[in-house]
């Protein structure tokens, strides 16, 4: 079997993710392949679901955006399940953002502020200070 792990992130380097990836799967035969500048995958052969599992969560805790899949001996199809996943994590974000913003605005209107574009929380904490 196959299983496969994406991370992402922007500020982390290429070179470390990989170091963080060989350090965690150094007795599996792995390969590494470095996507864009933010985004690094690995594909381990006949590793254990649940240590690629347990990787995920330890990166996903560190707040470094992962994906992960398993397949046969499929290296592209794996490797496209695993970028749509990060794909989705990424939108999930974007919606969480633009949520917190309408929240944030819905607030301002309820304590009767209307500038939306300049500091609305700064106002909101100095009328209830």
């Amino acid at each position: 079997m196959l299983g496969c792990l994406a991370l992402h992130h922007p500020t982390i380097t290429s070179l470390t993710k990989c170091r963080m990836l060989r350090s965690l799967f150094h007795a599996e035969d792995f390969e590494i392949e470095v996507i864009s500048r933010g985004v690094v995958m690995i594909y381990i052969w006949n590793a254990r679901k649940i240590d690629i599992w347990q990787a995920a969560v330890l990166f996903e805790s560190a707040a470094v955006r992962t994906g992960y899949a398993f397949g046969i001996n499929n290296k592209e199809a794996i490797k496209q399940r695993v970028l749509d996943h990060l794909d989705v994590v990424e939108s999930n974000d974007v919606l969480r953002e633009q949520l917190f913003r309408y929240d944030v605005r819905k607030m301002n209107d309820v304590n009767g502020f209307e500038d939306h574009t300049k500091e609305p929380l700064e106002k909101y904490y100095a009328a209830h200070a």
